[in-house]
């Protein structure tokens, strides 16, 4: 009675072990369970990334568009150009209002967004450095204010171009460069 129960044991026991062997099925089975979890997360994290290539690209071109406004100015300033020519730029920067028109608490106001924009580039494009925006800064600021006091217009002027040449040469690629969406 006791080897017909150990029989008994032996074929259950056997049983149990051939049907818990694998097979390709089952092997299959969890192969396509790894692959479907490895899309599930590939899939959205590659929506995520380039979601943030391009909400960093926009951010990038608010400041593109400023730069390319200081450079047309810079083009102006530099080269020979009457006191209408430069105020007709920089309308253009200030959101074509008269230069005559605008009040003191506008320009504050324009100025403020101008040293933001200025400050976002040194995160936004690699390389650019702090001392090199606050000057730009400082050389832009002097110069609008300059013409809408029209005083001291000449030496800002030149403050403006030499602090916008050296701008441009030291970073003009960086911004340029920064411009395009890879697709890595």
């Amino acid at each position: 009675m006791e080897s017909e129960l150990i029989q008994a044991i032996d074929s259950i026991t056997e049983s149990i072990n051939a049907l818990a062997k694998p097979r390709f099925i089952d092997w299959l089975a969890v192969i396509l369970s790894g692959l479907a979890i490895w899309f599930a997360i590939r899939v959205p994290k590659k929506i995520a990334d380039r979601q943030d290539k391009i909400a960093l690209f926009d951010k990038r071109y608010d400041c593109f568009q400023f730069f390319q406004c200081c450079v047309y100015l810079y083009f102006c300033v530099a080269n020979e150009h009457t006191l209408e020519e430069l105020k007709f730029y920089l309308q253009f920067m200030l959101k074509k209002q008269q230069i005559g028109d605008i009040d003191e608490k506008t320009l504050d106001k324009q100025l403020a967004r101008y040293e933001y924009v200025l400050h976002q580039m040194q995160f936004l494009f690699p390389g650019i450095e702090e001392k090199h925006t606050e000057r730009l800064y400082k050389a832009l600021a002097q110069l609008l204010v300059s013409v809408t006091k029209n005083e001291n217009i000449e030496e800002m002027e030149r403050n403006f171009a030499e602090e916008m040449g050296t701008f441009i040469k030291k970073y003009g690629y960086t911004i340029f460069d920064a411009m395009t969406i890879s697709e890595d």
